[in-house]
């Protein structure tokens, strides 16, 4: 437990760092992708294939993981954030980066 606690502030610490310093203007775009891309490599997904939100329960984010844990994940991945449904299968509304640069990510899934 004490390494999971651990994981959770130092990734933490990392993501607000980035997303302050991406707010205020600190980063260029590359030095945003960077950081993203650095991130991304070293924290992967906390909830692999759908994120927490209010209401969220237990089984509904099981379902989301086991889902993402599908061979054929990546391509209907894909097809869904083209249509416009990403996180919408757990009942949530589409994320929209508050960063310019979050989109990033999102970019490179339609590429």
């Amino acid at each position: 437990m004490d390494d999971l606690a651990k994981a959770a502030e130092l990734r933490t610490k990392e993501a607000t760092g980035f997303v302050t310093a991406c707010t205020a203007g600190k980063l260029s775009p590359k030095e945003a992708e960077e950081r993203l891309w650095q991130y991304s490599q070293r924290w992967p997904e906390a909830l692999p294939g759908t994120h927490s939100f209010k209401g969220a329960t237990d089984a509904a984010l099981l379902a989301e993981i086991d889902e993402t844990r599908r061979p054929d994940y990546p391509e209907r991945a894909v097809e869904r954030f083209r249509q416009g449904e990403q996180g919408r299968s757990a009942g949530q509304e589409p994320i929209k980066p508050s960063c310019p640069f979050m989109a990033i990510e999102a970019g490179r899934a339609m590429s």
